[in-house]
């Protein structure tokens, strides 16, 4: 049992250390390819080549990138974190002392309150028994993320009559409670310790990223002195080693936070000891009672099968719900040349005032809008699954060959591919943004590789054996249709908070951004793109409740059926 913690333990360590390492040199290489010379901020406006040579130099830039990375790192470790364009002491641990009281005060602060009640609502959750009851719950907690932008929206308009700290905090709080709910009530738990941190890495790996992307865009509405102002900033400067101290502070913390995590998921779940075979033998005994009270007789097994079997996917509430919210988004898209009185053009061309678009230039706003964000989503999807495919599927290859070889490739690949969670996401897009300038393309790409490593964790995860190989690809394809509607929502999602934070990416979100600093004058037509988003976006999340709800009873129900066969036949 020992060494079994301490492997968890080394394992955790790693992951986080590895975040540390390679997050930092992903994020040195990307923004020392953005157009620009870091050896520029020591000096002065008018230099001779030899003081730029010696800058240079000084800074460590006339060596090789690889060697410039280490150095960096070295630096980074003994506290010199460069030269500063911005702030008034001439140095990055100024701009950093001074935003970190901020970071906690706006972020940190929503999120331990957050953790908190969405780990008792979590709680609260798994003891509910109704599954209809169960469903309900699990819905409203859909539909507040869903309405995210909606709140963020109604929030920042309250911003000019009330206190922004205050309101920062609420609608921070509002939006983060529901991922910390969903994800944990969704992380999957494993038996073998290495799995469980894998899979519990992955899920906090998402979790932390969501709440960051909604945190650092509710800092862009609410301050022009925070965490986004000081980034964009430092990217409109090119302020170097401050661009990448502001990338480090956030992949710090969210090295930490994995490691804490884990280490509490192996001390509450693998640390505990087995007394002896007798309690083993009792815990049997006592399971086996329970199925055959459980079961006792036919008429009782019949009646509880009626109450408990889900014969169709369709007749769980919230896959109906959602299926016919995408049939009818679907039906819109498909009427849009028809419904739609206005071009795409003829709509950018009059968007240069956004509160005096007409009814029938936001009904065109709002059906285009639906056709580029299913359109992403979709994309997102098919890009993500191509890459998790190629790791995954490599490592059902080494497993058939040997599971023990297998477990260890795993590892290995999982721990190359965490690291892309350190900047993905809003940041990848934002550096990215910079040296390739934003288009589609660099947008869907960011997004797919933030969900990659979940594709790959889960079509890698079931046993591939050659004498039933039929068994493990059913299992694959029932993780990889669970996880199509998931992804294909919080894609959207995404884009759309890329789209607000100014990158013409999403229609809907670009479109915010436009309008969020005259939310005076446009607050109404706001609210109704955050709506389109809620509906382009929810049923989706309805779609991914269903689907785990349904396979999930199906799993639970052959494991029933199993255990009536092995134990009531041996009392009888």
């Amino acid at each position: 049992m020992k060494s079994k913690v301490k492997k968890g333990i080394l394992f955790s360590f790693l992951i986080s250390f590895i975040i540390f390492i390679v997050g930092i040199s992903i994020s040195y290489t990307l923004t020392y390819l953005i157009p620009g010379d870091p050896a520029l901020i020591i000096l002065p406006d008018h230099f001779t080549a030899e003081e730029y040579l010696a800058a240079k130099k000084e800074l460590g830039l006339d060596q090789p990138l690889f060697l410039q990375i280490l150095l960096y790192i070295f630096k980074i470790i003994i506290g010199n974190w460069g030269p500063a364009i911005l702030g008034n002491t001439g140095e990055v641990s100024g701009v950093i002392f001074l935003l970190i009281p901020r970071l906690i005060f706006r972020m940190m602060n929503p999120l331990v309150i957050s953790i908190c009640l969405g780990l008792i609502i979590e709680i609260y959750l798994r003891k509910i028994k109704a599954r209809i009851s169960k469903n309900i719950v699990l819905s409203i907690i859909f539909l507040v993320f869903s309405l995210s932008f909606i709140i963020l929206a109604s929030f920042v308009y309250l911003n000019l009559y009330l206190a922004r700290d205050f309101l920062n905090f609420i609608s921070s709080t509002i939006i983060f409670i529901p991922i910390i709910i969903l994800f944990s009530y969704y992380k999957p738990k494993n038996k073998d310790i290495i799995n469980d941190i894998s899979s519990n890495s992955i899920f906090i790996f998402l979790a932390f990223n969501l709440i960051f992307s909604f945190y650092f865009l509710n800092n862009f509405f609410f301050y022009n002195n925070g965490y986004s102002s000081y980034l964009f900033l430092a990217l409109a400067e090119y302020d170097f080693y401050t661009l990448n101290s502001l990338i480090i502070i956030i992949i710090i913390t969210q090295a930490i936070i994995i490691f804490v995590s884990n280490l509490l998921l192996i001390y509450t779940k693998h640390s505990k000891k087995i007394d002896s075979e007798d309690s083993e033998a009792k815990n049997e005994k006592s399971q086996k009672n329970e199925i055959i009270n459980n079961f006792n007789s036919d008429e009782k097994r019949l009646e509880l099968s009626k109450k408990e079997k889900i014969k169709s996917f369709i007749k769980i509430p919230s896959s109906f719900i959602g299926i016919l919210f995408l049939f009818i988004l679907v039906t819109l898209i498909i009427l849009t040349p028809f419904l739609a009185q206005h071009s795409r053009q003829d709509i950018l061309t009059s968007f240069t005032e956004f509160y005096n678009l007409s009814l029938s230039q936001m009904l065109a706003l709002i059906l285009y809008g639906l056709q580029d964000s299913l359109l992403f989503g979709f994309l997102s999807l098919i890009v993500s699954l191509i890459i998790g495919s190629i790791f995954g599927f490599l490592i059902q290859g080494i497993g058939m060959i040997s599971e023990k070889t297998k477990n260890i490739f795993r590892i290995f690949i999982m721990l190359q591919l965490f690291p892309i969670y350190s900047i993905c996401g809003i940041l990848m897009i934002i550096l990215l943004g910079d040296i390739y300038m934003v288009r589609i393309g660099v947008i869907v790409f960011s997004i797919s590789l933030f969900f990659a490593p979940l594709f790959t964790y889960y079509i890698s995860k079931p046993k591939l054996k050659k004498n039933n190989l039929y068994k493990g690809f059913k299992k694959i394809l029932e993780n990889i249709l669970i996880l199509i509607p998931l992804i294909i929502g919080l894609a959207i999602i995404l884009n759309n908070i890329v789209g607000a934070l100014g990158y013409q990416g999403s229609y809907y979100g670009y479109f915010i951004n436009s309008g969020i600093f005259e939310i005076y004058n446009a607050f109404f037509g706001i609210l109704f793109l955050s709506l389109a988003i809620f509906l382009v976006s929810f049923p989706f999340f309805l779609i991914y409740e269903g689907l785990s709800a349904y396979f999930n009873n199906q799993k639970i129900e052959k494991e029933r059926n199993l255990s009536v066969k092995k134990e009531i036949p041996n009392d009888s």
